[in-house]
């Protein structure tokens, strides 16, 4: 049993090529005075029926032929073996001049046409560094006939008449082909290739494996270009190319390197609404006097709910102001930005020392003011006031 693919191959371009000679003119010549006598038809007449059937071959193979681009060769095998057998059937039944054109013009298109195209194809497809080399070996079953076959079909002329031996070659073609189809090339694929690489992942984007062959509308990268481990490699089709894959789909695949396909977009979605933000509010805990009665005030600030995506931090500036707005202590930074559920936790304690000016406004009125930076300038508004009376007997040597 054989199981190297490239072999199987070969012998199959071999086996139709040497089939294909019913359809060649070598081949149809040796039957030419059997036909001719029968129905009583010159050289001249037989050989415009011939050239005329074979010109309109040609012209139907341009259609049929590219269909084996779509199909697994299997299957096209299949249907090109069906149509040979018809086309020997039909022409052992040859009765007049019209179905004598029939005849020859089904011969031409699947013998001569349809069984070399497909040889020519599946070797051309699957062999790329070694072609030549299998192509004239295929090509050799042609030969091979030629040697073969005049003789064989000179010597049946003389024991047997002419349409039992298209009768003969109609039931070989259709008992032996198949089976001989279905052994060699059953495994071959679309994508099949000659097997210097080993492919363990292909699609139309993209080729992974162990020694792939350089290709001019591929770009190769090695697993460390990919930041992977391992020997493998990667191809990728340049530009907008893709790879031929068998099945649907391929009119909405763009090339491997399109930007469609090698850049990954991440939108980030930050779903703000002006209306839903809001700064946390800030309250004033004071003693339960609200009289200032030595050089300095303790007073702790409370944050009344944590940060969130929806609630944003508040950035104060305290100090103590008389009624004429003149600083009379230290001032202080305050960022309240604590997303602590722990009320405890966003409380802020903050120590202030009256400078020397307060000794002059002693029994009067003060006001803790916090202030709030105006966005995108440098001036401040008031954000809270909080007003205490300067009630002091004497006063301290440590103001400033």
């Amino acid at each position: 049993m054989l199981k190297n693919l490239s072999i199987k191959v070969i012998i199959f371009g071999f086996i139709f090529t040497f089939f294909s000679s019913f359809g060649q003119s070598f081949f149809l010549g040796l039957f030419n005075e059997s036909i001719r006598n029968e129905l009583d038809i010159t050289h001249g007449q037989f050989g415009s029926i011939y050239a005329s059937a074979t010109l309109l071959s040609s012209i139907i193979l341009i259609w049929v032929g590219k269909k084996i681009d779509d199909f697994d060769v299997l299957k096209f095998s299949f249907f090109v073996i069906s149509l040979l057998a018809i086309s020997t059937f039909t022409f052992s039944k040859i009765n007049s001049v019209i179905f004598l054109f029939v005849a020859i013009l089904l011969m031409r298109f699947s013998g001569q046409g349809m069984m070399s195209h497909t040889a020519t194809t599946t070797i051309s497809r699957y062999f790329s560094n070694t072609r030549g080399k299998a192509l004239s070996t295929g090509w050799f079953g042609l030969s091979t006939a030629e040697f073969l076959m005049p003789v064989t079909i000179i010597y049946a002329l003389t024991i047997m008449d002419w349409r039992n031996i298209w009768i003969i070659i109609s039931v070989t073609i259709i008992l032996f082909l198949p089976l001989v189809s279905y052994f060699l090339v059953k495994e071959v694929k679309l994508s099949s290739r000659e097997d210097d690489n080993k492919v363990i992942k292909e699609n139309r984007r993209f080729i992974i494996g162990q020694d792939l062959k350089e290709s001019e509308g591929l770009r190769k990268f090695k697993a460390k270009d990919m930041g992977l481990l391992g020997e493998l490699e990667i191809q990728i089709p340049k530009s907008i190319n893709r790879l031929r894959i068998k099945g649907s789909g391929s009119r909405f695949v763009h090339g491997g390197a399109t930007l469609q396909e090698i850049i990954i977009p991440v939108v980030k979605v930050n779903k703000k609404r002006r209306g839903d933000l809001s700064t946390v509010e800030v309250e004033v805990i004071r003693n339960s006097t609200s009289t200032i009665t030595s050089g300095q005030l303790a007073v702790t600030f409370y944050q009344q709910e944590p940060v969130t995506d929806k609630v944003q931090p508040r950035i104060l500036k305290a100090g103590i102001y008389t009624q004429t707005g003149e600083l009379i202590s230290d001032f202080h930074d305050l960022s309240f930005d604590s997303p602590s559920e722990n009320p405890r936790e966003r409380e802020y304690k903050v120590r202030f020392i009256l400078t020397s000016n307060a000794n002059t406004i002693n029994n009067q009125e003060v006001f803790l003011r916090l202030e709030e930076q105006l966005t995108d300038t440098s001036h401040f508004k008031e954000y809270k006031s909080v007003p205490y009376t300067i009630r002091r007997s004497f006063t301290s040597d440590f103001d400033f």
